[in-house]
């Protein structure tokens, strides 16, 4: 509306231009520095993208290539907002539709294996780009330094140890119970576990192994995740169909499971499926209390492949209550004598004699003695007890307080 010197208004609009340009330039060298640093240090995966969360203030998303969710940072509700419409939200940040959301693709040595994704990044999208692009730079390094959530093998590494890490965050939720499970549901969507009209499997095994449980539910076609939870306990959640037969899938998994290498006596915990989302988390500690009460059974090795609650029967009881503290003072109080001897053999021959039945002649056998030897051993573990073994309540009662007391040392 007024004359105005055109130089002035061009040495302006120019010097706005560079002064934006230059903090996106100076934001990236500080990311990539920050990270740099924080990789020298040694820091896990996770501390990264918090630190990208935090500089972009937004959640931060890393998918494979199938667009299933690896690993998340930034504010808990802005998170679960993005993961509950995954699928959708994902198909547009790839077709580059949806606003203010930024991607940057993981690629080592030509190879592509996932992204990054910057969830509705409010700032300048040039800025965006480059700290997106830090952000993959330090993740990429970081894979290549073998940090965690990286396993080496072939061009690259894999991301099989991320997806493990993602799926033991979703089951160790459960099991704890300190987030509600319907809060957990976009992030088992996300993960790629089937969620809608489906029954779940909760299952819990011992073994070592996490890839052999994945290789065989792959090889099975079931949809499930597994991941290592404590003590080589592999918690397993299947989902499967309405229709489709949740007992006899079970038992088929198991017995493919012990057709593997070394596996031929491996146990798997069952909780009776459910049908509603929010029984979960008890079924896998149900799973997990079943499998905790077959690693204390000294016939673990003459159980079905799939050992259920009913399984375990007093053993699985007394593993219930073992934290009880009458159990624990019951359990000093009927052991005390043999508790305070030095000779620890004792209390293997009464363990034995016990859960044989009160049998001696397998019970000599068992701890190659004869049976003169046994019998002074066992009149040696009466006295010391003040009881009867042959009295059956006395009996009974020393090898529940027996049952609670290894309970509460395993």
């Amino acid at each position: 509306h007024r004359p105005f010197p055109f130089a002035e208004l061009t040495e302006e609009v120019q010097s706005r231009l560079l002064r934006r340009k230059f903090a996106a330039v100076s934001l990236s060298e500080a990311v990539r520095t920050e990270l740099t640093g924080l990789i020298t240090a040694g820091a896990p995966v996770q501390r990264l993208l918090d630190e990208v969360a935090r500089h972009g203030g937004c959640p931060v998303v890393v998918t494979n290539l199938a667009h299933r969710v690896l690993a998340t940072a930034g504010e808990r509700p802005a998170v679960d907002d993005v993961l509950r419409d995954w699928e959708r939200i994902a198909r547009q940040a790839g077709a580059g539709t949806a606003d203010g959301w930024i991607r940057a693709e993981l690629t080592c040595r030509g190879e592509r294996w996932g992204r990054l994704v910057l969830c509705g990044y409010r700032g300048d999208r040039a800025a965006g780009r480059l700290l997106a692009e830090r952000a993959a730079e330090a993740l990429v390094l970081h894979r290549m330094l073998g940090g965690d959530g990286t396993r080496t093998g072939g061009p690259g590494g894999s991301w099989d140890s991320w997806e493990e890490q993602s799926a033991r965050s979703l089951l160790t939720d459960l099991v704890s119970g300190a987030v509600p499970a319907r809060q957990l549901l976009p992030r088992a969507r996300a993960a790629g576990l089937p969620v809608n009209r489906r029954v779940f499997v909760p299952l819990v095994v011992r073994e070592p192994d996490t890839a052999r449980l994945d290789r065989v539910l792959r090889l099975l076609g079931l949809s499930g995740i597994a991941a290592g939870l404590a003590d080589d306990r592999v918690a397993v959640l299947l989902s499967l169909a309405p229709d489709q037969d949740a007992k006899a899938l079970t038992a088929h998994f198991a017995a493919r499971l012990r057709s593997e290498p070394d596996a031929a006596h491996t146990v798997v915990a069952a909780a009776d499926a459910r049908t509603d989302w929010a029984g979960v988390p008890a079924g896998l500690r149900e799973a997990q209390h079943v499998a905790d009460a077959v690693a204390d059974s000294p016939a673990a090795l003459d159980l079905p492949p799939v050992v259920r609650l009913r399984d375990v029967h007093l053993r699985g009881l007394v593993r219930l209550l073992r934290d009880d503290p009458h159990v624990q003072s019951f359990a000093e109080r009927e052991l005390n004598g043999l508790l305070r001897s030095p000779d620890e053999d004792l209390l293997g021959v009464l363990r034995t004699y016990l859960a044989t039945g009160r049998n001696k002649s397998r019970t000599a056998q068992l701890h190659h003695v004869s049976r003169p030897a046994l019998y002074r051993r066992l009149e040696a573990i009466q006295g010391r007890l003040g009881v009867d073994l042959d009295d059956f309540e006395q009996a009974a009662s020393v090898h529940i307080a027996l049952l609670a007391h290894d309970a509460q040392q395993g």
